[in-house]
């Protein structure tokens, strides 16, 4: 959660650097935001009953993963939003596949060292576990540390960061439409009617 916190922080502040403003913002429409509140709401609820058993804690899981495809599938047209759908819907296919988000050990030894392996291999609960043998579809799970946050992402995860990030961006200049165009045009048509 923090790295999403610092991904934004910095996609602002390059935002600003390149001339862009928040008033940006304020001509962009975002689709179905509740779902994205409620996807949010399902995975710190999750944080806070991380000792639950997975079999417990996984339903929901999945379905936060659902919420945020269907959310981002509905913004495709704004910009950086067809990589997040793309890194989300990564995410949730390794953890439907896998029965949770298998982590890499040697990743997370170089994350959090050796007692970070061993706190993940002592549980049987929560949402990811230390990567086995059965697991499948490895390149898509948590294979990727990083030692300064002290966790291990997917590329998945790089997906959505670098989607929400180009967002902010573009949106701050202006352009977080991808096709402005056809926009401008919906709203001219009726107008162009009328004096016709």
């Amino acid at each position: 959660m923090l790295l999403v916190v610092a991904v934004l922080i910095v996609s602002f502040l390059v935002g600003f650097l390149v001339g862009g403003r928040l008033s940006g913002f304020s001509g962009i429409r975002v689709r179905w935001w509740g779902m994205a509140l409620a996807a949010l709401a399902i995975q710190v609820g999750l944080l806070a009953l991380s000792s639950l058993p997975r079999g417990v804690v996984l339903g929901p899981f999945i379905l936060s993963h659902a919420l945020l495809v269907i959310f981002a599938f509905a913004n495709v047209r704004l910009a950086g939003f067809t990589v997040i759908l793309a890194g989300i819907a990564l995410n949730l296919v390794a953890i439907a596949a896998n029965v949770g988000m298998p982590v890499d050990r040697d990743a997370l030894r170089s994350a959090r060292g050796p007692e970070g392996v061993r706190e993940l291999q002592a549980e049987d609960a929560g949402t990811h576990h230390l990567g086995r043998d059965d697991d499948v579809l490895i390149i898509f799970t948590d294979v990727i540390p990083v030692p300064p946050a002290k966790i291990v992402v997917s590329v998945g995860d790089v997906l959505t960061y670098l989607g929400a990030g180009w967002f902010v961006i573009r949106a701050m200049r202006g352009r977080g439409q991808v096709r402005p165009g056809a926009h401008r045009r919906s709203r001219a048509g009726p107008a162009r009617s009328a004096a016709g």
